[in-house]
């Protein structure tokens, strides 16, 4: 069985009954659960300490300003 990897999926935004459906099939080796703004940062960063399939990645659109924090 070939497994993938989903490189970009915004795993913040799904609910929790659907991740872990993931979570549970056999077909899915991982995901990069990608971020859109700081709030995003902090699900996806607790996504990953929850779900060992699940792999953050930080970062901010060209457009959208930097946060002061």
């Amino acid at each position: 069985m070939k497994k993938v990897i989903d490189a970009h999926i915004h795993l913040d935004q799904y609910k929790e009954n659907a991740i872990k459906k993931m979570q549970n099939d056999k077909k899915i080796e991982g995901v990069i659960s990608v971020s859109m703004d700081k709030p995003s940062c902090i699900k996806n960063l607790q996504l990953a300490a929850c779900y060992s399939f699940v792999h953050a990645a930080f970062g901010f659109h060209p457009e959208q300003p930097l946060p002061k924090e």
